[in-house]
This record gives C-alpha cells, structure tokens and sequence, in this order.
C-alpha cells in the first residue's frame, strides 16, 4: 500500500475544498452529490448524530442556522489508492473557538465520496 501517493492527495483536495463550499453555503445538491449513499452512514456533529440512511436526506434538506466558518488548518491523509482521511479546524466567524471534524472519504468509480463525518467542539465548547 502506498501512503501520501500525491495523485490520490491531489484528486482528494480537489473534492474536498467544494464539500466545504457547499456546507458553508448550504448548497445541498453539492453536498448531495459529494456524500455516498450507502445503508449505513455515521454523521456526528455538535447537536446531532446520524446513524442511518433514512435519517441524513432531512438532515441534509434543511437549512443549517449554524455559525459561519472559516477552514482553519486542512491534514488530508491518504491510505493506498482509494481510502482518505481529511481532519479541519473550522474556526468560527468572529470567535476564537471553533470545531474539529474528521472526514472519511473513498474513491468510487465517480470520484471520492464522503462515507462518515464527525464534528466535535474544539475544547469541548460549543
């Protein structure tokens, strides 16, 4: 297995920056089309938890009243050629607390999909 193949890096980078775009923005068709349907799929973030298939499409349909967010520090590793694992800081607008999240992606036959997320206060506040 190669580690950091910069290939798979690049490619990785290159859906995550929009999946970030989208969530900020809300734009759930493009978060839609970056996020696996798969029977199973974890989401944890501050305020909700998501286990199951059935339960994302009405978190995803809804708009977030979240606070803006800024990409702080982006470390995406990248596991052979089809497993990656991105981890952010999300700082706040206006704060100097944020939050941390984690992002399981995997290649498919049309491109790199998120399959589970965590998102987790940074210092336990939220």
């Amino acid at each position: 297995m190669t580690i950091e193949a910069p290939r798979f890096h690049a490619e990785t980078s290159a859906a995550f920056h929009p999946y970030e775009s989208a969530l900020m923005a809300d734009d759930i068709p493009a978060k839609g089309a970056l996020v696996h349907e798969v029977v199973t799929k974890n989401r944890c973030s501050v305020g909700e938890v998501i286990y199951e298939l059935e339960e994302t499409p009405a978190f995803r349909e809804v708009p977030r009243d979240s606070p803006r967010q800024l990409l702080g520090r982006a470390v995406i590793t990248v596991d052979g050629d089809g497993f990656v694992t991105v981890e952010t800081e999300l700082l706040r607008d206006g704060s100097e607390h944020g939050d941390l999240q984690t992002l399981t992606w995997v290649r498919f036959g049309d491109g790199w999909k998120v399959v589970s997320g965590n998102v987790s206060p940074e210092d336990g506040i939220s």
